[in-house]
């Protein structure tokens, strides 16, 4: 079970970095009209949450949460980590 785990977790992992490859930095800053998100807050939200979750169940504090955490948007001020 754990091999699957982190297989999914590595596969997710490459899927977000090749936005990377593909978009620059502008376009994926970019909040679109009508959206309250831009895409590196979109995947810094899912591997904070991803990351929570393991961090959950070992018990322990992950401090990125406050930061994508889903009251919270790109535009807002960010709270400090």
């Amino acid at each position: 079970m754990t091999a699957s785990i982190f297989k999914t977790w590595n596969t997710s992992r490459n899927l977000y970095a090749a936005y990377f490859d593909n978009y620059s930095l502008e376009q994926l800053n970019k909040i679109p009209a009508g959206f309250n998100n831009n895409l590196i807050w979109n995947i810094g939200h899912i591997i904070v949450a991803q990351q929570s979750l393991i961090y959950q169940l070992s018990n322990l504090q992950c401090k990125y949460q406050r930061i994508y955490s889903t009251s919270l948007n790109p535009a807002q001020n960010q709270p400090k980590i």
